[in-house]
């Protein structure tokens, strides 16, 4: 495969670049009135502005040659058609296929579906079950988080649903401290059934229970089914998955069993339609310029990889999306956190950034000092919410309005200028992207984060690296592994810092 750099139409990029790094945002939008409309895109009923980007119609024109260079025609086919896309790992992403009704090439997906949705039905009309807590650590647990969190107006109210996922004893002391042990379902979420810390946490459980292997209150998702007979889980208890889900694209599966327990199946299969509808756009849009997610990705790339910007912010202006950062951070930094293509050679320019965010209008007040102000120029995605109170809505659109215009010192009141009056000044021309929802619900919300995943697969194939596996989580663990069998023995045989705080530990 040619290097990316050397091609033709990523050389004209960087020409492009270097002609309009210098043009400022608020000078195009007034000499074309028309800039928000060119710009703007709609998809179930959420409103796409692109328009406050430092790029025009070369910028996206450009692109679609880099696209068409790299044959997306053949790359998005690949993917929804379950060919091995994760080479690795040698195995295809089939997270697509679990939101699709009328694919006959994964009836066996669909029959998954079917039993944990039809499990979930029947746990809702237990009246006896008041709790739900589920075990299982990243996209076992950050995603099923999230949309419950998003989707709270759509909650049947019928459990507290509480997840432990780290192995803090606070954590798990906190859960417990709120349940009716004998009114609760606990629920085991790991693909493998191998992750330490789900297994760590599984045995504290059963030890607060007071038995020996899991009984008919605990349920397994899994992609393990042998492991989870082996670990004591009866096969009524075993609901699983496609062993080619990984765990961030996940909460479409039996993962998000705790979704469908807290909406309810036709909620949950209204979320699952609405990725499908992102998943059409994507995969039948051959026209790139109107194709959102090779927008998205365009725009990420472009910032990355020309203006060489290494963080920016996720800001959803909805306390129902308040984990929404923290699950869009796992998707893009795990998936895209990577140095070594998919032919086993080290890149050579910049691939994944740095994601980082909260809730407005929190935030104002902590760090966006240092995004209107910074030294460092940091993109935005503000996310919003249409029916959401005026004054919420009013701060979302003035910090990006704010963001793009800055203010020169000439703007300055009279009245406020002293020796320190170059303290007013924000340089602005610093990009971002508006998304708003017309109204937040299981279908506009599973659209949006389908979009989320099409975008970091457009990223990925444009840098030639696999965003499906995740080596880099494991070398922590199994160094863990050995260092805590060091402070259980006292055996330190590692670097001076990690046998120093080894020994303070043993010796506090």
């Amino acid at each position: 495969m040619k290097n990316l750099l050397e091609l033709n139409a990523w050389q004209s990029l960087n020409e492009h670049f270097f002609n309009i790094k210098h043009l400022k945002m608020k000078d195009m939008f007034q000499y074309d009135e028309g800039r928000a409309d060119k710009y703007t895109y709609e998809l179930n009923n959420i409103y796409f502005d692109l328009s406050k980007n430092r790029i025009n119609f070369d910028t996206f024109s450009y692109f679609v040659d880099l696209s068409k260079s790299l044959k997306f025609h053949n790359r998005i086919p690949e993917l929804f058609n379950g060919e091995k896309v994760n080479n690795t790992e040698d195995r295809a992403a089939l997270h697509t296929a679990l939101r699709a009704y009328d694919n006959i090439l994964f009836d066996e997906i669909a029959n998954e579906r079917t039993a944990f949705l039809q499990r979930a039905e029947d746990i809702i009309s237990d009246d006896n079950i008041q709790h739900i807590v589920q075990l299982g650590i990243g996209g076992s647990y950050i995603g099923p988080k999230m949309v419950n969190e998003a989707l709270y107006n759509f909650s049947n109210q019928r459990f507290t649903i509480d997840y432990i996922a780290n192995t803090d004893d606070t954590d798990f002391e906190k859960v417990f401290s709120k349940i009716e042990i004998s009114k609760t379902i606990f629920i085991v979420a790991s693909k493998s059934l191998s992750t330490s810390e789900t297994q760590y946490n599984l045995n504290k459980v059963l030890d607060k229970v007071g038995i020996s292997q899991p009984n008919n209150q605990f349920i397994c998702l899994t992609a393990s089914p042998d492991r989870a007979l082996e670990i004591g889980f009866t096969k009524n208890n075993i609901l699983t998955f496609c062993s080619s889900i990984g765990g961030r694209y996940s909460l479409w599966s039996s993962i998000g069993f705790t979704i469908a327990l807290n909406i309810g199946k036709e909620n949950f299969e209204e979320l699952l339609k609405g990725a499908e509808i992102a998943d059409k756009h994507f995969s039948e849009t051959e026209d790139y310029f109107q194709n959102i997610p090779f927008l998205l990705a365009y725009i990420n790339v472009w910032y990355r990889n020309f203006f060489d910007l290494r963080a920016k912010a996720n800001i959803p202006y909805s306390d129902a999306l308040k984990y929404l950062p923290e699950y869009l951070q796992q998707l893009e930094m795990e998936s895209l956190g990577k140095i070594i293509d998919k032919q086993g050679n080290k890149v050579k320019y910049a691939t994944g950034g740095t994601l980082f965010g909260n809730i407005g209008t929190n935030c104002q007040h902590s760090f966006f000092q240092m995004l209107h102000q910074g030294v460092d120029i940091i993109p935005v995605d503000f996310i919003a919410i249409a029916d959401s109170d005026t004054r919420l809505l009013a701060n979302c659109f003035a910090q990006s309005r704010a963001l793009m215009m800055g203010q020169d010192l000439s703007e300055v009141d009279e009245d406020e200028v002293t020796g320190y009056n170059t303290h007013k000044f924000f340089p602005g021309n610093i990009p971002s992207n508006t998304i708003m929802f017309d109204k937040l619900t299981p279908s506009t919300l599973g659209t949006f984060l389908a979009i989320q995943e099409h975008k970091v697969f457009v990223q990925s194939v444009i840098w030639n690296i696999n965003p499906f596996d995740q080596f880099g989580v494991e070398l922590g663990k199994t160094i863990a592994k050995d260092i805590e069998q060091s402070i259980i023995s006292e055996d330190n045989h590692f670097d001076s810092s990690t046998n120093s705080l080894i020994s303070r530990v043993n010796h506090k």
